[in-house]
């Protein structure tokens, strides 16, 4: 996604090449899983760590908390290990504290106004790239506000990059601020599908069951409101997972 991420990426291979197999002396005698535990828990703690710094975070099913949540899980299942702050739940003190003994290499703040500030100061003070998403209202609304304004903007140019989820958001930003046009990059939103999900794009809907209504006047007013669904095809053009 990000130069950033995808260094982290080539390190992690480079490591995970490098992680001892089952030749290795020090596991001999151990069961298969425990040597796949052992081999797991060595990678992990080579891998650097990555600070997610978010408005509001999982069990919130606020907008930023789901968003975050969803962006980490896809950061893990890539091998990252991503260590994520609900700034809601958490004083900012105890949040910097934190981020600062994990080390991480990059920084990632959701929400350029609520989470930028002190993601940006971390970030600094720990000499390391910072991330920001915006997601939504500070680049709608805290952007243009007069009294919220500089402190998005401060957060933006100090950025290494910005992601949006849509093209008009970045273009948006870029209008305010043009210097910033060359560290926008557009993530858009996606689906994830478990991979033992099956899901056929193909498939036909199944054909609706007509029933009579309980008047007995006619066809179909007793009809349930999934079969009536079930008569509208199913879009084939699904996006992927991000």
């Amino acid at each position: 996604m990000l130069q950033a991420y995808k260094g982290m990426l080539r390190a992690c291979k480079e490591i995970l090449r490098a992680t001892p197999g089952t030749r290795n002396p020090l596991t001999r005698g151990a069961t298969a899983a425990g040597r796949a535990q052992k081999d797991r828990a060595g990678y992990a703690a080579r891998v650097p760590p990555v600070a997610v710094l978010t408005p509001f975070g999982f069990p919130s099913v606020r907008g930023n908390a789901i968003t975050a949540e969803r962006v980490v899980a896809g950061l893990r299942e890539r091998g990252l290990r991503v260590s994520a702050w609900d700034l809601s739940a958490t004083a900012e003190a105890d949040v910097a504290a934190a981020v600062e003994a994990s080390r991480p290499v990059l920084v990632h703040a959701f929400h350029a106004y609520r989470s930028g500030p002190l993601a940006l100061r971390l970030a600094r003070r720990l000499e390391v790239p910072l991330v920001v998403t915006l997601t939504g209202t500070d680049a709608n609304h805290e952007l243009l506000d007069p009294e919220h304004a500089p402190v998005v903007r401060r957060v933006l140019e100090g950025a290494a990059a910005v992601t949006a989820f849509d093209a008009s958001i970045g273009e948006h930003v870029a209008a305010v601020l043009p210097d910033l046009r060359a560290r926008l990059v557009t993530v858009p939103q996606a689906v994830h599908f478990a991979a033992a999900e099956a899901f056929d794009l193909e498939a036909k809907p199944p054909r609706a069951r007509r029933s009579r209504g309980r008047s007995g006047a006619g066809p179909g007013r007793g009809t349930s409101v999934r079969s009536r669904m079930a008569r509208y095809p199913r879009s084939s053009s699904a996006p992927t997972s991000c």
